[in-house]
């Protein structure tokens, strides 16, 4: 067991051929609501991080246009 608690678990198979595998866990998982950059931070820091995107407003005008405000300030008209 290393010092940041990863377990290394070495095993043979048929007394020549040797394997290494790591268990490995999420320690944090943060969303930044401004810019919708989604980060999970692994224990052996094998990091994910993506860019989602979500619909923060709408607006409906006298003309019928929709306009829909994405969360990293697009704008999306129909």
């Amino acid at each position: 067991m290393s010092n940041d608690g990863t377990i290394t678990i070495q095993y043979a198979h048929d007394g020549n051929v040797a394997f290494s595998k790591k268990l490995k866990w999420i320690n944090s998982v943060n969303l930044n609501t401004l810019t919708g950059k989604f980060t999970v931070d692994y224990n052996n820091g094998a990091d994910y991080s993506t860019t989602l995107d979500w619909i923060k407003s709408v607006n409906i005008e006298d003309n019928g246009t929709v306009t829909f405000g994405h969360v990293n300030n697009e704008v999306t008209e129909f």
